[in-house]
């Protein structure tokens, strides 16, 4: 139908002869649908009209509506390009319906997704990528999935499809830009110059920044804008994110991308800058809930300008300045990820335009770095950083800036455990704080000191001392964040000396103060200590909970290497209650966890850990091999702590092989090191595994009154079940005549 229609005639007919062969067509075409009506009812599908001629909807209107009464349904389908031609086709018929079809519902989606790839499985986060792309339209799932699968980068194995490469961008492809690019070509050249400037300020944007990116005037704008969504391109919005301004949003996040990649570079370099002056003025909002936003888009006025060969040096500046703001906002909400994310795009472009060669910019953006990134898993980023920094800032007079370089430092060596070099590096940090008269740096490199001074000396009495200086400090300078930090690790080290009444109520403190100031990492610890606590004391259940709420704050942090940690002790919370199997998968999680970020060398933790598994398991061997590897990677000298509570692992592994003298011996080097320390609760522990291994009634009961007098409920509990299993000891024989 649609050829004979369409196909030009073979010789040009006379205007008679043209209007006699419609005459002729359309009766024809009529008759012979209600001859196929009248065997049976008779639908008629028609796909695609959005290209059709106008030949084409012109005859199908006039068939229908010169149909007679017999069973026929017109079932014609077609984009939404259709009704901007023709905006009343079909609606002059008697029985005609409009049916806009809405967004596939997301489990619909996902039924589409998989009978398209016949069932075989597709990695969780490829598929929600490709439904984040599509947005439930069919047809853009389809040609998304087509993509992938014709350009390689998504591959059919025996276990169902895989990615070609671990990270695969999911771009639009060439078939729906040209789709979505036709139908802006089709727009008048003020409605394409509009929706191509609104591009340049995202999915949503509002009408004076459209405005003003455009140099139009807001009734021009204003109508335009009316226009497009009368097109379906962009939506009204009932409110607004902008007090006074009146915002709209693109229908589908694929027609703003393309209508920004119809852009020529340098217009959008010089729209992007326009947008970021325009929000500067427009927002009534504090500068700082849109630092992200202006810093964006000054990134992107220099990147597109930068692609078309301009160095545009003073774009770039603006760019840094504008990332380091957004980065310091992000750092004090403790948002680390996106934080760490932001220096790291203003160091590319200060890299990339020379502004290296402006030591003060370039080593504050470096020192600004590592505050960042101190806290996160990346002690080798820090160390590359600080070496830069403390190789140059000398020359340019900058010791405040030395400082900050090896207080940044410490923590990468703490998190190495590298404690002796943590603590030169902190003793030299200090040294130019307290010169400088630096009060905040002085209070910073304190609280770390602390840590390193108690896992170096083993002194929980002089770390405590230390805090309490530190706290001084913080309170005089009314830094809540400080405050709460240096409670949480006094909070700690108090819980670790066995006093566990005062560790909650110091905890509980830092868990209120952290919250008032959003400082979020003394958050993850103050949990773990109540967590810890909430163990001791036996009230399992609460300390479980508590734990998974650790793993997803340090999740949010992101510090990958922190949640293995929370992992293990979890698994050691699930083994004394008897939940072997619970244990066992935490400690696996938190070995993937940290193979999944590239950790490389093993943590004797989890091992020690995972002894203590194979141990209630009767797994022998694989305890043994645990055990050993554990104490082996354990250095006495810097972790003497450490050392011994390995050690008691070990020994408690000696004795079940039946190895009774060599457990003896090393039950009693592990409790002659705990002796010397402050550490109560790990003497206590070692207390009960020797007791317990070696049936030792003596030392189990000195256990219980370690327990009793820290107020461990869970282990007075248990050992007074080892105490009722022991035989009883041998009467004294009396004597007689």
């Amino acid at each position: 139908l649609k050829q004979v229609v369409e196909s030009p005639p073979a010789v040009e007919a006379a205007p008679a002869q043209g209007r006699q062969g419609a005459d002729v067509l359309i009766p024809s075409v009529r008759a012979f649908f209600v001859a196929l009506a009248r065997q049976g009812p008779l639908v008629l599908v028609f796909e695609d009209l959005h290209w059709a001629q106008e030949s084409l909807l012109d005859l199908l209107e006039r068939v229908a509506v010169a149909g007679p009464d017999v069973p026929i349904l017109t079932l014609c389908l077609a984009r939404g390009e259709l009704l901007e031609r023709r905006p009343t086709w079909g609606a002059r018929l008697p029985s005609h319906t409009s049916l806009q079809l809405q967004p596939l519902p997301e489990d619909l989606s996902r039924r589409l997704v998989a009978e398209l790839l016949q069932g075989e499985p597709l990695p969780p986060e490829v598929r929600e990528a490709v439904l984040a792309r599509a947005e439930g339209n069919p047809f853009y799932i389809e040609e998304i999935l087509r993509r992938l699968i014709e350009g390689g980068e998504l591959i059919r194995g025996e276990g169902g499809w895989r990615l070609a490469a671990p990270a695969v961008e999911i771009r639009i492809p060439d078939t729906i830009h040209g789709i979505l690019a036709s139908r802006l070509d089709l727009l008048t050249p003020i409605e394409k110059r509009v929706i191509l400037d609104a591009s340049v300020a995202g999915r949503v944007f509002w009408l004076n920044a459209a405005a003003a990116m455009g140099d139009l005037t807001a009734a021009e704008t204003e109508g335009a804008l009316e226009r497009l969504a009368a097109r379906d391109l962009i939506e009204a919005r009932a409110s607004s994110s902008l007090a006074g301004e009146r915002e709209f949003a693109f229908t589908h996040a694929l027609i703003r991308e393309v209508a920004y990649s119809m852009m020529p570079k340098v217009m959008r370099s010089v729209r992007h800058l326009r947008f970021a002056e325009w929000l500067k003025e427009a927002t009534q909002q504090p500068i700082e809930e849109s630092l992200d936003v202006l810093a964006y888009h000054y990134e992107q006025a220099w990147r597109n300008a930068f692609d078309t060969g301009d160095r545009a040096e003073e774009l770039a500046r603006r760019a840094v300045e504008g990332l380091r703001r957004a980065g310091g906002r992000a750092m004090h909400l403790r948002t680390l990820p996106e934080a760490g994310r932001l220096y790291e795009r203003a160091l590319d472009i200060a890299r990339h335009t020379g502004l290296t060669d402006d030591l003060p910019l370039y080593l504050e953006l470096l020192v600004d770095y590592s505050e960042v990134i101190k806290w996160m898993p990346t002690p080798e980023a820090v160390f590359e950083v600080t070496d830069v920094v403390l190789r140059q800032a000398p020359a340019i007079g900058r010791d405040d800036l030395v400082a900050r370089a090896w207080l940044n430092r410490a923590y990468a060596e703490y998190d190495r455990n590298r404690l002796r070099e943590a603590d030169d590096a902190l003793r030299r940090a200090l040294e130019i704080f307290r010169r400088r008269g630096d009060r905040r740096g002085e209070a910073e490199a304190l609280e770390v000191l602390g840590g390193v001074t108690s896992d170096l000396r083993g002194s929980l009495r002089t770390a405590e001392e230390a805090y309490t200086r530190v706290l001084e400090l913080y309170q005089e300078m009314d830094d809540g964040m400080g405050q709460a930090r240096t409670l949480s690790w006094l909070g700690r080290a108090q819980q670790q000396a066995g006093r566990l009444a005062e560790a909650r109520r110091t905890l509980e403190q830092a868990l209120q103060l952290g919250r008032q100031h959003h400082e979020r990492i003394s958050e993850a610890k103050t949990l773990m200590g109540l967590a810890i606590i909430a163990h001791l004391e036996g009230r399992s259940d609460e300390s479980v909970a508590l734990h998974h709420t650790v793993i997803k704050v340090v999740t949010e942090l992101g510090n990958p290497l922190d949640e293995a940690a929370v992992r293990r002790h979890l698994a050691m919370v699930q083994l004394r209650r008897g939940r072997i199997a619970e244990a066992e998968e935490e400690l696996r999680r938190a070995q993937a966890v940290r193979r999944r970020h590239g950790v490389k060398s093993e943590s004797p933790q989890i091992l020690r850990a995972l002894a203590e598994v194979a141990l209630a398991k009767g797994d022998l061997l694989a305890a043994a091999d645990c055990a050993e590897r554990a104490v082996a990677l354990v250095n006495q000298a810097d972790d003497e702590v450490g050392f011994a509570t390995h050690t008691a692992t070990l020994a408690r592994v000696r004795a079940a092989q039946g190895r009774r003298e060599e457990a003896e011996a090393l039950f009693e080097q592990a409790v002659a090191l705990l002796e010397r320390q402050d550490y109560r609760i790990d003497l206590a522990l070692a207390l009960m595994k020797y007791g317990q291994a070696l049936g030792r009634r003596a030392v189990l009961e000195r256990a219980r009154a370690e327990f009793a007098a820290i107020g461990a409920t869970l282990f007075v509990v248990t050992i007074d079940r080892m105490l009722e299993e022991l035989p009883p000891q041998p009467a004294l024989a009396g004597g007689g005549s």
